[in-house]
């Protein structure tokens, strides 16, 4: 009987184990897309070209569209199953355009595990920084100088690059759309639904999913990591109508960037440049255009917990320590 019971509970725990692991490996697999047509379909010069993640030997696949004579650039990093020119719920490629007809040099990744970047599992940004990083060293071997170099970041795209941010002064202002404030409370809340398994199994398979990927997901915390950053521009867009990351979590991102936050009317996770392409495309340019000027048109004032910038194609009114409410933007007509 006592053998019995033994083996009885030994095969419980080893069937335990098992779908454990197969959650984890589930939600550590990236799903991998094929890059949406090229950048040429719509026009655009741009080649293809590789570079190694920092410090790993990881190949990471990018899209290079250059502006002429330009002096600052923009780093692309897509979500979970995303790639090149598939970051939102549709293509990306007029906003590519407007960035590049703005005088941005555009730099657009597939991170690892998606597109055409080597094969590797998915950390929901903890390890996808090091791609954002590579794309930081490439451009700045091309001639970007510090601090003209910054990051629009989408779902999984947004964590990597606040880590990046983290590790590189370099990166002079980010955005962050769709991007989740802990991981943690992310995958409880859904870990359900994408695993149909009872919670129960969650500890589990966090603990393999560490064995699978060599990262603690459990302690990523962008919030925290980004309110580490200090003084550094950001803005963060989330659509009201998401439905996988709650706008709270856009609201503790902003808290904790001291930077602006923009709701906007999209209506799925990832659906604020479908909602309004237009508006999605002069917000990323306008602020950029501030945030990512000369040093000497900076002025940061720091006890007022506010920073005014001044661009080449307008002003950004200012960046206050939190905002709950749409931001304001003003015309340059000095």
């Amino acid at each position: 009987m006592l053998w019995f019971t033994i083996g009885s509970v030994l095969s419980a725990l080893a069937s335990y184990i098992g779908i454990a692991a197969l959650a984890a490996w589930r939600f550590t697999t990236p799903r991998r897309r094929t890059p949406s047509p090229d950048p040429a379909t719509a026009g655009l010069r741009f080649e293809d070209t590789w570079f190694s993640a920092r410090g790993e030997p990881v190949t990471i696949a990018a899209w290079h569209l250059p502006a002429p004579q330009a002096t600052r650039a923009i780093i692309i990093a897509h979500g979970v199953g995303g790639c090149r020119g598939k970051e939102f719920t549709v293509g990306s490629h007029q906003l590519l355009e407007h960035l590049v007809e703005c005088g941005f040099t555009v730099l657009v990744l597939d991170l690892r595990g998606h597109g055409a970047s080597s094969p590797a599992p998915m950390t929901y940004g903890l390890s996808e920084r090091h791609d954002v990083l590579g794309a930081v060293d490439w451009l700045m071997k091309r001639g970007y100088a510090p601090g003209a170099i910054g990051v629009l970041g989408i779902g999984m795209g947004g964590v990597a690059a606040i880590g990046a941010a983290h590790a590189e002064p370099a990166i002079g202002a980010l955005v962050l759309d769709s991007a989740y404030a802990d991981f943690s409370v992310m995958i409880w809340r859904h870990f359900q639904a994408y695993s149909r398994l009872p919670r129960a199994f969650l500890p589990a398979a966090l603990i393999l999913g560490r064995v699978f990927t060599g990262a603690w997901l459990a302690r990523l915390h962008p919030a925290a990591l980004l309110q580490a950053l200090g003084p550094r521009p950001a803005m963060i867009i989330h659509a009201r109508g998401d439905g996988v990351v709650p706008i709270a979590d856009a609201q503790a991102l902003a808290h904790a960037s001291g930077g602006l936050l923009w709701l906007t009317d999209g209506s799925s996770h990832l659906g604020s440049f479908a909602a309004d392409p237009q508006a999605y495309c002069q917000r990323i340019e306008q602020f950029f255009s501030a945030a990512l000027a000369e040093p000497e048109t900076m002025i940061l004032n720091l006890n007022q917990g506010t920073a005014w910038h001044r661009g080449q194609s307008g002003a950004l009114a200012c960046m206050p320590r939190y905002f709950t409410k749409e931001c304001v933007y003003e015309s340059n007509h000095d």
